[in-house]
């Protein structure tokens, strides 16, 4: 019973920490083992707003529309969760990435949102070192580095982000189709 426990503990912690996504229901389910992990959400500490959709021109809402292109349900179908609430702290960060990642994962693939949240797993032993762009299997778990959404990030200025990040996306979860939506 210990053992379940444990599990039923971790399952929780992940549940609490991360936003309360919606299945896709006769579609098979593309989202349920996909993890879209943010920095912070300085706008609200409830865990359904984050990395949510709306409004527009958030950073939800360009990854979802301008980034990875899928029509919202699927994007709603993903996890969505920030390391830290309300405000970006390295240290809760890290504390929060090692209590969800402790041994009982449930995703297969962790899309981490900018150099923050890539720098912290780094830290932390989750995931070697990542360059935007790149991805990487570390045993049942493929990592995919993304720059960060916000509309101040820079790399996005480059001239082929847009289709380094689909192709990243799409070699990580291929029954997803990202970039099926014209952009936005």
């Amino acid at each position: 019973m210990t053992g379940l426990n444990s599990v039923l503990r971790r399952h929780n912690a992940q549940y609490q920490l991360f936003a309360a996504r919606e299945p896709i229901a006769g579609n098979g389910d593309p989202g349920n083992r996909i993890l879209f992990l943010g920095e912070d959400n300085p706008q609200s500490t409830l865990r359904e707003h984050q990395l949510f959709d709306h409004p527009p021109y958030c950073a939800g809402h360009r990854l979802r529309s301008a980034i990875l292109r899928v029509p919202r349900s699927v994007y709603l179908s993903c996890w969505r969760g920030n390391l830290c609430s309300p405000a970006w702290s390295e240290m809760q960060a890290a504390e929060t990435a090692s209590q969800v990642f402790d041994g009982y994962a449930t995703w297969r693939v962790v899309v981490m949102l900018g150099r923050k949240v890539a720098r912290v797993m780094a830290k932390t032993h989750l995931v070697p070192a990542m360059r935007p762009f790149s991805r990487r299997a570390c045993g049942s778990i493929t990592f995919v580095s993304l720059p960060h959404p916000s509309g101040q990030c820079r790399d996005w200025n480059e001239a082929r982000a847009y289709t380094r990040a689909l192709a990243a996306m799409r070699s990580a979860a291929p029954s997803v189709a990202w970039g099926s939506e014209p952009p936005a």
